[in-house]
């Protein structure tokens, strides 16, 4: 496999993510990585593969998904036990048989979405709302991707931990694998570095104002802190950022392709953790393409894990192929309608596969 076997791709993504007026987004950055050697990077719009995005909620995949798996092996965290453990206020509730394992695939029967900043602007109170919420759905019933729990599994993580989602992510994850941009709440020294994700917080507030996608108790109601500004630096996802001081399990961590590209490495390499507990992480204990935090998949026959975040995020890792692909962009700065990216991963997941087989 060469990196010139990929170069079909610029034709294709330079009509979505070019410089010209007709561009769809203005900023995405492209790295694929193999064997750890670059086989094909390059950014549109004037970003490169060091510009840092909001990733959203790849977050879940490269922060709560690999600290907890350290906490697993330290034998400090177990799947099978009830979340009630660590958030022993779930423990006289309808979530009380809730396990770990069933909250991170998704199966606990919380809300999809809230907009918790309505109720809350302090993390611990903010915790405190989402353990006092009812179940939308039957506990363990169905598959209902839900960001309040993953919200959930990061004060897991904290509290487990000892420490705060930001530090423990810092010290375990992104210091020992020498990336030094990567984190919550990016200091005012990186802002040039940072691609802009929205104008303000338009889509939540259209999302209360129309219970769309996600029927919401609160729908309609007022909510008097919505960002006007266009949002740079600031964590896009509204949870996080009015109601988590920028640093939550679902979502808030700002980096660029070439760190996700390392993270991806050092995530299927075992350097972070053991191939026995990714292995666990990847199994589909209840629904097919759905790991746990994981979303799973294949790649010529190859199990592959990955993620996508809102803001128009991707990234994806084949273990077996000791592949790494990832596709960043400010999809939501689009004029109208944000970028619909499922055509545009689809051609990038196209192209690596052709050039797998040459």
């Amino acid at each position: 496999m060469t990196a010139d076997s990929l170069a079909s791709l610029d034709t294709a993504l330079e009509g979505c993510f070019g410089s010209s007026p007709s561009a769809l987004a203005p900023r995405a950055s492209v790295l694929i990585t193999h064997r750890a050697r670059t086989l094909y990077e390059r950014g549109f719009g004037g970003a490169s593969v060091d510009t840092i995005y909001d990733l959203a909620s790849v977050t879940k995949a490269v922060v709560t998904a690999p600290l907890l798996m350290g906490l697993i092996e330290a034998g400090t965290v177990q799947l099978d036990l009830p979340v009630a453990v660590w958030l022993p206020e779930w423990s006289n509730t309808s979530f009380a048989g809730v396990t770990m394992r069933m909250l991170l695939a998704h199966r606990s029967g919380l809300w999809e979405w809230r907009p918790v900043y309505m109720h809350s602007s302090a993390m611990d109170r903010s915790i405190a709302f989402v353990t006092s919420t009812q179940p939308r759905y039957p506990p363990g019933a169905g598959h209902h991707y839900s960001d309040l729990g993953l919200m959930l599994a990061g004060e897991v993580v904290q509290r487990a931990g000892h420490s705060s989602l930001a530090e423990l992510a810092r010290d375990r994850l992104f210091k020992p694998l020498g990336l030094e941009t990567i984190g919550f709440n990016p200091p005012v020294s990186l802002r040039k570095q940072i691609a802009p994700s929205s104008r303000g917080d338009s889509y939540e507030e259209r999302m209360i104002a129309t219970g769309e996608p996600y029927p919401i108790p609160e729908l309609g109601q007022p909510y008097e802190g919505w960002r006007l500004h266009t949002l740079v630096g600031e964590a896009n996802d509204g949870n996080a950022y009015h109601a988590f001081g920028g640093e939550a399990g679902h979502a808030g961590l700002f980096g660029s392709a070439r760190e996700l590209a390392r993270l991806g490495e050092a995530i299927a390499g075992g350097q972070l953790t053991s191939a026995a507990t990714l292995q666990s992480f990847l199994d589909e204990p209840f629904d097919p393409g759905q790991g746990l935090v994981f979303r799973t998949g294949t790649l010529l026959g190859r199990r592959t894990f990955w993620h996508a975040g809102f803001t128009g995020t991707r990234w994806l890792c084949c273990p077996d192929l000791e592949l790494v692909v990832v596709l960043l962009t400010n999809r939501l700065m689009r004029p109208g309608e944000p970028l619909p990216l499922d055509d545009v991963w689809a051609t990038v997941l196209a192209a690596v596969e052709e050039a797998l087989r040459l």
